[in-house]
This record gives C-alpha cells, structure tokens and sequence, in this order.
C-alpha cells in the first residue's frame, strides 16, 4: 500500500502530515478543531480527532495528543512495506479455525483494481475464509463516514 499517492486531504498521509504541523499544546478542543478545518480537513474528521487529545497539568491543562504520532507515522510507513498475499493462502490459515475479512472503503484510493482483483481471487480460492466487504460511501475514516455500516460488518463476524 502507498498512501503518498492519495491526494485526499483526509487521508492518512496527509493527516499525519497535518498534524505535525499543529502547534501543542493547544488550548481548546475547539481550537483543535478550528486549526484542522482551517487546514481543509472536514469537520467530522476534526471532531473526531479531539477524541485524540487530553489535558496536560504540566502544561496548564492545555491539550496534548494521547498518542505518539512520530511512532504512528513509523509503524503505517512499515505496514506499507509489507505483502500479506501468502499468509492470505497459506496452509496455515486454511487448517485455522479463523476468519479473514477486509472492510474496503468505497472512496479510498489504496483499494487499487488490483488490489480488489487479488483479494476476489483468494475469496474464492480459499472459500471465503477471506472475505472483502465493500462500505459504500466510505473513505479511509470509516468509523467517522460510516459507522453503523460498518457496525453491522463487524457484528456479522461475531455470529460466525
């Protein structure tokens, strides 16, 4: 997966991107959300993402990120590098009692033809032990564009 090539300005890439940018510790969850709007981001996506800040007494209860967001950038540039066509195929999976499936966002640049084409073929392949399932009008933000969809996507896998 390449994330650089989305040009989206709510995708990944270019959120962390953005976020770097943000100068912490910010005052207010509004602030947050007034400076990531400001930056083109949609206001679902900035909501969502005051989610992801809490105060900091150290710093007179200003608001700080609650995660690592140069260890973040790291580990979506490692996941980006690795293949898992194989383990999908693999012997190992098909004697597992496990389940494999894939939540494609509509909108999301990354599920490339290819991609989906490969993914088709090893459902069929391995008899739906992996499955993709297509979130319409959905981008990389699924829970924020869709979340009772994919809600209901994700229930189904726990009645199996």
């Amino acid at each position: 997966v390449d994330f650089s090539k989305n040009n989206d300005k709510d995708s990944v890439a270019s959120v962390i991107s953005s976020l770097k940018k943000i100068k912490l510790p910010i005052q207010s969850k509004e602030k947050l959300i007034e400076e990531m709007t400001s930056q083109g981001f949609s206001l679902p996506l900035a909501q969502w993402m005051t989610l992801n800040v809490k105060r900091d007494r150290q710093l007179g209860n200003q608001f700080v990120w609650l995660f690592d967001l140069k260890a973040i950038e790291s580990m979506l540039n490692d996941y980006c590098k690795v293949q898992y066509w194989d383990f999908l195929k693999s012997k190992t999976l098909m004697e597992s009692e496990s389940k494999v499936t894939f939540v494609q966002a509509e909108r999301n640049p990354a599920w490339t033809l290819d991609v989906v084409t490969t993914l088709d073929q090893i459902q069929a392949e391995t008899q739906g032990i992996v499955q993709r399932k297509l979130l319409k009008d959905s981008g990389h933000w699924v829970h924020v564009d869709q979340p009772l969809p994919l809600f209901n996507i994700l229930s189904s896998a726990f009645e199996d």
